[in-house]
């Protein structure tokens, strides 16, 4: 039996921790340009939660460009309108959307927002089995978490221009499966 992370009465992901700080934030701000990307962002956040692809790409500017930087040197992310959309499509249809950001620190400008905290992601087992790890049960949930700090950049319209992610190690490990009892609602809704 593996050890729980956090209280084993709660869920191990909680996806409200994702825009609890810019909810906070928001409601004490009150330079309009700093709102307009404030409220940009949380609607982005809010979209990628709920798998809401038309909200969650109405969020962009006409080309973004992606970056990701990790436990690699080699920096992976989507660049371009189309590589961004697809790369959403992909992540929606993965089930890899049940995840939370519980950022502990906030900082906002008027074209950058930068987001930090630790991040959890409860991947499919089906999603890492594709992606070449071995698993006891392909059916299962896994965690993944990491420290994630974000790069939120605007353009004028407060159109998203790109998404810079910095994150921690080898999020998998060890790796650990996620419990009946850990899930957020939104996976045993997925289970039923």
């Amino acid at each position: 039996m593996s050890t729980p992370i956090v209280d084993p009465t709660l869920p191990i992901i909680d996806p409200t921790l994702t825009f609890r700080l810019v909810k906070e934030r928001l409601a004490v701000e009150e330079n309009p340009r700093l709102r307009q990307v404030l409220e940009a962002t949380l609607d982005h956040m809010e979209a990628e939660a709920t798998g809401d692809f038309e909200r969650l790409i109405a969020t962009l500017a006409p080309d973004p460009e992606y970056h990701r930087w990790g436990s690699s040197p080699v920096e992976n992310g989507a660049k371009g309108r189309a590589a961004v959309e697809e790369f959403y499509r992909d992540f929606i249809a993965s089930g890899c959307d049940v995840l939370h950001h519980d950022i502990d620190r906030l900082t906002v400008d008027t074209h950058t927002i930068v987001t930090e905290g630790e991040i959890r992601i409860a991947y499919p087992g089906r999603v890492l089995a594709a992606q070449g790890m071995t698993l006891d049960d392909e059916d299962a949930y896994y965690l993944f978490r990491s420290r994630m700090c974000i790069v939120w950049v605007y353009d004028d319209d407060a159109k998203l221009l790109a998404e810079d992610a910095y994150s921690t190690g080898d999020g998998f490990f060890p790796l650990r499966k996620i419990e009946e009892h850990e899930m957020p609602e939104e996976l045993r809704v997925r289970l039923r």
